[in-house]
């Protein structure tokens, strides 16, 4: 699939049909819009959710917000989570323009970095549990580990810079 989000805020889903066949070659007519998902308005980057399978992550500028989008199995629709409280809306954040989904091996972490490129910072927020699956006798052990506090969502800072930040990526290998 393919995903374009527009600027009145409709993610659109796209099936790309033969291309990704290296013994038939895709032509035009393959590419077929599936779905569409409504987000917020001038959505600006999306990003893989590494936490939840089937996840994308949606920064919406126009809103300044970002919406959690889970794919339905088949890939042809969806639905934001915000019912879920997976809605990430902050009044410190002035002009989010990217996020992205931190990588985690051995402990799990669920960290969004955002970059605020009106606010000259990348900010983090951590929406899970901490889980210390590779080092037995620390505290935050699996199953469950040390949830996060009162909300969905626990400001963890902010990076100030000199300009505005347009765009981040986050990995924990180099």
């Amino acid at each position: 699939r393919a995903w374009i989000a527009t600027q009145e805020g409709q993610l659109h889903i796209f099936k790309l049909g033969n291309y990704f066949n290296p013994s038939i070659a895709g032509v035009p007519a393959d590419l077929t819009e599936v779905g569409s998902v409504a987000v917020g308005r001038n959505p600006t980057s999306i990003a893989y959710s590494k936490r939840a399978s089937g996840d994308l992550i949606v920064t919406s500028r126009g809103d300044r917000r970002i919406d959690w989008v889970r794919l339905a199995p088949d890939n042809n629709s969806g639905a934001t989570r915000a019912s879920e409280g997976l809605q990430l809306t902050d009044s410190s954040l002035v002009d989010p323009i990217s996020g992205e989904d931190a990588d985690y091996h051995g402990t799990e972490h669920s960290v969004l970095s955002v970059a605020d490129y009106g606010g000259s910072k990348v900010s983090n927020y951590r929406y899970g549990p901490v889980i210390f699956s590779t080092n037995a006798g620390w505290s935050c052990q699996p199953p469950n580990g040390c949830p996060i506090g009162s909300g969905k969502f626990e400001y963890g800072g902010s990076f100030p810079l000199p300009g505005g930040p347009f765009h981040v990526v986050s990995s924990n290998i180099p």
